[in-house]
């Protein structure tokens, strides 16, 4: 696959900070130091998986998998059922992709875990859902975003009495998944906004954890204190909106306020800021990462390099992306420009700073900065 000098140089720098964090050893010679790659939606249907037909099943990540490969973790929004069975959802949105050759493509893209918290999760109904789990098992990517609903039970009290049947899916909680990495468990939970669910309440939707404060906050006390590290994932806001909402906002915080150390943002299929909370980061929106929208701001793209030192934020920075033919690639000058200047607005208004720093942009908290209050 032909690379062109500049995305190669690029590509040579953000590997190179994947690989190198800054903190030296630990006097006792163990190196706690790590890394953490965050994309956005993943979708490998329709025009992206046209591409894949005409290529090969690395297509989509051809331009960027030796940076989500160096990373000791990498993770992202998979927006595609892997199934072949039939479309439940009315929606004219249909984002299937292939079955194992998906799941293993994301497993050699170097992704380790993948949210299935969202809105085309149960597009093809329970068994679609189920089929996706299975395929990614097989192929050894962790994922998180179900429920641990009784179907049975719940189709009995939906039959008998539907406030019966909504009471027991709000009490659900996330069902984690549970990575180690350099000895630190890391945890993983994945939610989607309710109303981003309505359309599946009939053929799966509860199968899908919900991004409410109480489910929220049950999923992540529950999970706390088996691991090390927690991210949570979240499919939430609104499409192509520039800022987070207060919902994002409130919900992000309160899954930092109750141990989290990550939040990964998805679903505008826009770029939104970065901010630092309480020890903790979240990335409001990383937009798209493989998908075939044609508009130029869902085609700006960028993947959150994190270093870790043990469970500690060490250092932060985005590496500006755009998307080319369904897939992502490192920005030219004229795209890397723009972004930089969307995120900078974009993180100012958070209280972050975002300094270019050769081909990436550095982000930090900003020094005496008040952020805006969420309402």
């Amino acid at each position: 696959m032909r690379m062109f000098p500049h995305a190669a140089a690029v590509l040579a720098v953000a590997a190179a900070l994947l690989a190198q964090p800054n903190a030296p050893p630990s006097p006792a010679g163990q190196d706690s130091r790590w890394t953490i790659a965050l994309a956005g939606d993943i979708m490998l249907g329709r025009g992206v998986k046209r591409q894949i037909e005409q290529h090969d099943r690395g297509y989509p990540f051809a331009q960027t998998c030796s940076l989500t490969v160096r990373a000791d973790l990498a993770i992202a929004n998979l927006e595609s059922p892997l199934t072949t069975a039939p479309y439940r959802t009315p929606s004219p949105w249909k984002f299937t992709g292939d079955t194992l050759d998906a799941a293993r493509s994301l497993a050699l893209a170097g992704f380790d875990y993948v949210s299935l918290a969202n809105n085309h999760m149960a597009d093809c109904g329970r068994d679609g859902f189920h089929h996706t789990m299975r395929w990614l098992d097989s192929a050894g990517v962790a994922h998180a975003g179900r429920t641990g609903c009784d179907t049975a039970r719940f189709d009995s009290l939906r039959a008998a009495d539907s406030l019966g049947a909504r009471a027991y899916r709000d009490s659900l909680s996330c069902l984690p998944a549970y990575r180690t990495v350099k000895g630190i468990k890391v945890g993983f939970l994945s939610f989607c906004e309710p109303y981003l669910l309505a359309i599946a309440r009939d053929y799966g939707g509860e199968l899908v954890a919900r991004a409410d404060s109480a489910t929220v906050a049950r999923s992540v006390m529950a999970a706390r204190d088996s691991c090390d590290l927690l991210v949570c994932s979240f499919h939430w806001g609104e499409e192509y909106r520039d800022h987070p909402t207060n919902i994002q906002r409130k919900l992000g915080r309160l899954a930092i306020d109750l141990g989290a150390r990550i939040v990964h943002g998805h679903h505008p299929h826009v770029l939104q800021g970065v901010e630092f909370y309480r020890g903790g980061l979240i990335a409001y929106s990383l937009g798209n990462y493989v998908f075939d929208q044609r508009h130029e701001r869902p085609r700006q793209s960028a993947l959150l390099a994190i270093k870790m030192d043990g469970t500690a934020l060490d250092s932060v920075a985005l590496l500006p992306l755009e998307i080319v033919a369904n897939r992502p690639q490192p920005a030219g000058k004229k795209g890397w420009r723009a972004i930089t200047a969307r995120m900078r607005k974009q993180c100012q208004r958070l209280g972050t700073a975002v300094e270019p720093a050769g081909s990436l942009l550095m982000v930090k908290p900003q020094a005496g900065k008040k952020k805006e209050p969420v309402k």
